[in-house]
Order: structure tokens, then sequence, then C-alpha cells
């Protein structure tokens, strides 16, 4: 129980920081699909929310990694070093996509139009 209550601390300090980050607002979510449909709502174009959408699926993998590290390996989470690799996946992550349009889950982030 302690390492469940440990994750849902360290899960929340890093989506709080990812939020600042971001800016687009504060954060509320009762379930995952709130924070798959964040990008939706918030303002700014296109191009915009899909670097959001692409920032919170780099956020959702990176801390389900840390989690498996902490409770498998028994290696220690770091919200630092969480935050870190958000930051350099979602680069390279966009970057890559932005490159490749027709790849990427779908999501052409050199286009204006939705999808």
């Amino acid at each position: 129980m302690a390492e469940l209550i440990f994750v849902v601390w360290i899960s929340q300090a890093i989506w709080m920081v990812v939020a600042q980050w971001c800016n687009p607002h504060l954060i509320f979510a009762f379930n995952i699909n709130d924070l798959l449909d964040l990008n939706i709502y918030a303002n700014g174009s296109i191009k915009y929310k899909k670097g959001l959408h692409v920032v919170y699926l780099t956020t959702f993998w990176c801390v389900w990694k840390a989690w498996n590290v902490a409770v498998f390996v028994q290696v220690p989470c770091s919200v630092q070093k969480n935050v870190e690799d958000i930051n350099a996946l979602s680069f390279i992550w966009v970057w890559h996509m932005s490159r490749q349009p027709n790849k990427g889950f779908g999501m052409d982030l050199n286009s204006t139009t939705g999808s």
C-alpha cells in the first residue's frame, strides 16, 4: 500500500510540473480519459494542441515506466529525472514526427487541420 501512495504522490508531482511547463490550464482529471482529452480543451492552434498531446502521452509513458522501475527493480523514482525525460522524449518525438508526416499515431504536426 505504501508503494501505491508513493506512486500517486510522484505521479501528481510530475503532472503538476508538466502542467506548469505546458501552461494550458490547471489539470483536473478524475480518470485516464480526462488526461487523454486535456489537449482538446486547451487554448491555442492545432499544432499547439498536437504538441500538448505528445507531451501528455510521453508523461503517461514516463510515469508508467517509473512505476515499473520502482516496483520491479526497486530503484527510487525522481520527479526531476522524470520531467527531464519527458522534456527530452517529447522534443525527440515531435521532431521525428514533424519530418515524417505519415507516421506517428496519425498526427501530422505540419498540418493545420485537425486529426
